[in-house]
């Protein structure tokens, strides 16, 4: 059976904070920005350069001929300082940056067999460990002594000085001067490493002065901005660290039309960090004019709360203050009262929470139609005040709210298409869903199933009208059945709405179309559903829905392939690509938001070969803040006891700031895999980071041993992996 040991590591790290500009544009573009060489030469500019040269051949980049040139051009001490700052901002994305001290120095040779022994051990050390008294485990006398600074009794005949690298009992660094910690024995070499440079290299040019640097930034978020689906994680981070670097003062470059929704929040919300939020301000008109629904307001409160636009998880809302409330009030009173409803029941909850800190209803009279949205989302009840006689003017002037009952009520649209397609009413649902591009493709495979199932409906009735000679002489004249005209004219109707439709809706939504609709002419036994954001579990139902005609499917695909063949053909044209071969093995992923922070992703169903040797050793690290308390990591309740450390109760440690000016402290995790059988179960791999701040005083359930599943926020993205050693090859599987 394959053996699988874990050790935690404790790694030394800065704490977290914004990337700079050149950070960004040296990831993004592999480009270098220094300042104007100065009149004088410098004599010793190649030296310098060559240094530095050297240093980025080690870490996996190289150095244009420019890029040589303009950093032998720069005075000694820019060029020291920028050399610096490159070769930080290198061992940053690398993860080079951190210093990684294995919990046992001997690992993976010193890992306790017996993980639970080590875990009794421990917590009796806890409970019974008394100063100068004999030890409560081994019964040793005088080899029990306290550890600076967590004070924790270690005896050292239990625990060796010489392996651990921290506090065995609470697994916290401790002074190196301490004197339970001796010197480590050298580890055994588990990996050769290779004497020459790494085998696939970067190149680095020179971009430029600072100039250039601030006008290249622009054009990195104008990409950024005209994206129509939603952002990674590292993307989001560089969106805002470039709109943190971007001026307020020039929004006239600022696109007008931002196709994210995600992304729009980020740039609303930027605007409205300006100071002062009068709304004659430029950046307040200017994040008002951007906002066109009601849920665009909700992704700014809750990205200003330090939630997550996408509005998976949607987090306390902060105070918002009040010429900010007065702002997104009006922003709310210029949509539409029944449409505001309409989207604010798809956030219910969030949006009464939301409520109770924009007071719509202290304004009634100055923004009537957002209280008077408020109000028909919350039922409010109708009496003789003032706020009633303000909702019921409101709604007699627009339509799709009533108020002349006892309380306000919306007449909702998703219920008016729901009761077309209830009804099989074709017609109806399709002239409601012109207005919504988006729902009309999500919907298209149900619109379709109807159209085709009054067709044989229709045609079922006629041919039991007729008697059975003419059945079989219009079968045999190939006439058309008298309900044929009728379905073909609905599924026609549907195919030039999707025309127009398709034209206006994320990629995402199109290629999801095309790949389910193009073989719905095929039986399937399963639906196969993926949820939202970076849930694991896919959910799974029967495919009991009826086969469409294969001149359906084929002219709804027809109409999908050529609106990405259109998009496809806006882009800038590629005269020569040259595609590794490796690539064969990498599945494209879902979608990008839920990919991680990390230099190698790879989409689930992935496969990428395996290195010769018997040992692979993987790594997933992670980092604490002070909000967020300590991490534990125990076993699922599911997954059976032994085998390894993961199966301890016990906290990892603390990312904190240490007084005296030390670094802060951040935790890892280590896992070591004997690869001895032909193949391995499923095993939790990295590399990871994550930053996390929102569980207080928490121990969840952070990890699955066996399924690799990240089930709380400790760890955004966890790579789980398959060895095949007979096929050499290594899955993805999420």
């Amino acid at each position: 059976m394959s053996r699988s040991r874990t050790a935690h590591t404790t790694a030394i790290t800065e704490p977290a904070r914004p990337r700079s500009l050149a950070t960004v544009l040296l990831t993004r573009r592999g480009a270098v920005y220094l300042p104007a060489p100065g009149a004088g030469a410098n004599p010793a500019g190649e030296t310098g350069a060559a240094l530095i040269e050297a240093d980025l051949v080690q870490r996996g980049y190289l150095v244009s001929t420019g890029l040589r040139r303009a950093f032998a051009a720069v005075d000694a001490r820019t060029l020291g300082d920028a050399g610096r700052a490159l070769l930080a901002a290198v061992d940053r994305d690398l993860g080079a940056h951190r210093d990684h001290v294995p919990l046992l120095r001997g690992f993976p040779d010193t890992v306790p067999e017996d993980t639970y022994r080590h875990y009794v051990e421990r917590v009796l050390g806890i409970l019974f460990q008394q100063p100068h008294q004999p030890c409560v485990v081994c019964g040793t006398e005088g080899s029990v002594v306290p550890v600076s600074p967590c004070a924790h009794l270690v005896c050292g005949a239990c625990f060796d000085g010489a392996d651990f690298s921290a506090c065995p009992v609470c697994e916290r660094r401790i002074d190196p001067a301490d004197p339970f910690l001796r010197p480590a024995p050298p580890r055994r070499r588990l990996f050769r490493r290779a004497a020459e440079a790494p085998q696939r290299l970067r190149l680095l040019s020179h971009g430029g002065d600072l100039t250039a640097c601030r006008a290249d930034a622009a054009l990195e978020l104008d990409a950024l901005l005209v994206r129509t689906g939603a952002l990674s994680p590292q993307d989001a981070d560089d969106l805002d660290a470039l709109l943190a670097a971007r001026s307020r003062d020039d929004l006239d470059r600022l696109p007008s039309r931002v196709p994210g929704r995600e992304t729009k929040a980020r740039l609303v919300s930027w605007l409205l960090d300006a100071p002062g939020t009068d709304p004659a301000h430029p950046c307040v008109a200017a994040a008002a004019a951007r906002i066109d629904t009601a849920t665009d307001v909700l992704r700014v409160l809750v990205l200003r709360s330090g939630g997550d636009p996408g509005l998976v998880d949607i987090p306390r809302f902060c105070r918002t203050p009040r010429p900010l409330r007065r702002v997104l009030l009006s922003v709310l009173d210029t949509l539409d009262p029944a449409q505001a409803a309409e989207d604010m029941r798809r956030y219910r909850r969030a949006w009464i929470h939301a409520a109770e800190r924009l007071h719509p209803f202290e304004q009634a009279d100055r923004f009537p139609r957002a209280a008077l949205a408020f109000a028909a989302l919350r039922g409010t009840p109708l009496t003789d005040d003032g706020l009633s006689a303000v909702l019921r003017r409101t709604a007699a002037e627009h339509g799709g709210i009533d108020a002349t009952g006892a309380s306000v009520t919306a007449h909702r649209w998703s219920g008016r298409v729901e009761a077309a397609l209830a009804a099989r009413d074709v017609d109806g649902a399709l002239a409601l869903l012109r207005s919504r591009p988006g729902e009309l493709v999500r919907r298209v495979d149900h619109l379709l199933r109807l159209a085709v199932e009054a067709d044989r409906s229709d045609a079922d009735r006629s041919d039991a009208d007729r008697s059975d000679a003419d059945r079989s002489d219009a079968h045999l004249r190939g006439a058309d059945r008298p309900g044929a005209e009728a379905g073909a004219r609905r599924a026609r109707a549907v195919v030039r709405a999707l025309e127009h439709a398709a034209t206006s809706v994320a990629p995402a939504v199109l290629l999801s179309a095309l790949g389910s609709l193009r073989v719905r002419d095929r039986e399937h036994t399963v639906r196969v559903f993926f949820p939202k954001a970076g849930a694991a579990k896919t959910h799974v139902t029967d495919d009991d829905r009826p086969v469409l005609p294969s001149a359906v499917t084929r002219s709804v695909t027809e109409v999908l392939t050529a609106e990405v063949l259109r998009r496809a053909g806006r882009g800038a044209p590629v005269g020569v690509a040259v595609v590794d071969a490796a690539l064969d093995g990498v599945i494209a992923p879902f979608t990008e938001r839920t990919a991680s922070r990390a230099l190698v992703t790879l989409p689930r169903g992935s496969e990428l070969a395996l290195p010769d040797g018997r040992s692979l050793r993987l790594f997933l690290t992670w980092t604490e803040s002070e909000a967020s308390g300590r991490t534990g990591i125990r076993r699922h309740p599911q997954q059976p006891a032994g085998g390894d450390l993961l199966h301890l109760r016990r906290g990892l440690g603390r990312r904190r700031e240490v007084a005296g000016g030390r670094r802060a402290q951040a935790i890892g995790l280590r896992r070591h895999v004997r690869l001895r059988r032909a193949t391995i179960p499923t095993l939790a791999c990295g590399p990871v980071r994550s930053e996390h701040s929102r569980l207080p005083g928490s121990r969840p359930d952070a990890l699955r041993a066996r399924t690799g599943r990240a089930v709380d926020r400790i760890i955004s993205a966890c790579l789980v992996a398959r060895i095949n050693r007979p096929r050499n090859k290594i899955t993805a599987s999420r």
